[in-house]
């Protein structure tokens, strides 16, 4: 079929393509691993900083969860885990490369400690 200028019609006609899935999202362990080894390899900036917008949404939403599931004196260390990690979330990236690897580093450690009050949750996804 010939092309028809100025038309928009490129002769191709309707082409179906097979939809491929997302590739799946990897587990906030992996994320961790990847944030806490920075200092063995150098990503590019935009890994850096798609990294640190997990570990901030990890970190606060698992940081309500805590503070609404440890409402008892017991659970002195995890509200301490709680504010140190968003503590750690006002600090923010600084304004450079290194800056943010350090940044980076230092959200997975809150994530880990995190991580690991949250398993200890009876209701927990992670504990099965």
């Amino acid at each position: 079929m010939p092309f028809y200028p100025h038309t928009a019609n490129t002769g191709g006609g309707l082409i179906s393509r097979a939809l491929t899935p997302a590739p799946p999202r990897p587990s906030i362990q992996d994320t961790i691993r990847e944030a806490a080894a920075l200092n063995e390899q150098l990503p590019p900036i935009e890994r850096v900083h798609a990294l640190i917008a997990r570990l901030y949404c990890y970190i606060s939403m698992t940081a309500t969860e805590l503070e609404t599931a440890a409402n008892d004196p017991v659970h002195d260390p995890v509200l301490a885990a709680v504010r140190e990690a968003r503590r750690r979330l006002a600090r923010g990236p600084g304004n450079g490369y290194i800056s943010a690897i350090t940044y980076t580093r230092n959200l997975a450690r809150s994530a880990e400690q995190l991580l690991h009050h949250h398993t200890q949750l009876p209701h927990s996804k992670e504990n099965s």
